[in-house]
């Protein structure tokens, strides 16, 4: 199945959420995920909210496997055989991406050349 790129996500009421919220993925993402979910008790939810930081491919396995946690933070797309895996417990994964992380190389002009 191809994956669907760009969609819209639906809009959320907090106060209209019940239920303990499970997410579990990518320690990148994890300060994100965090920021998040203290916005979504800001706005009103009143229920758990739980952030496991363990990785994207360990986060996945909980989502699209075990069927263990309600939202899995990714720092990569999700691949097809996840996608997959998703699909044979019933969940047809929803894909949105939030951001791009990076990295950057830095180095001191002290560290090439002799103090002045």
């Amino acid at each position: 199945m191809p994956k669907k790129i760009g969609q819209m996500l639906p809009e959320v009421n907090p106060l209209e959420v019940t239920g303990d919220i499970v997410s579990a993925g990518s320690s990148t993402v994890f300060p994100l995920s965090e920021a998040m979910a203290v916005r979504f008790r800001d706005e009103g939810y009143a229920d758990n909210i739980t952030i496991d930081s363990i990785g994207t491919g360990a986060g996945f396995e909980r989502f699209c496997v075990a069927g263990e946690s309600d939202i899995s933070n990714a720092s990569r797309p999700i691949k097809d055989t996840e996608i997959e895996s998703c699909q044979a417990i019933g969940r047809e994964p929803l894909e949105f991406r939030v951001g791009t992380d990076a990295l950057a190389v830095v180095v001191s002009p002290r560290t090439i050349s002799p103090p002045i």
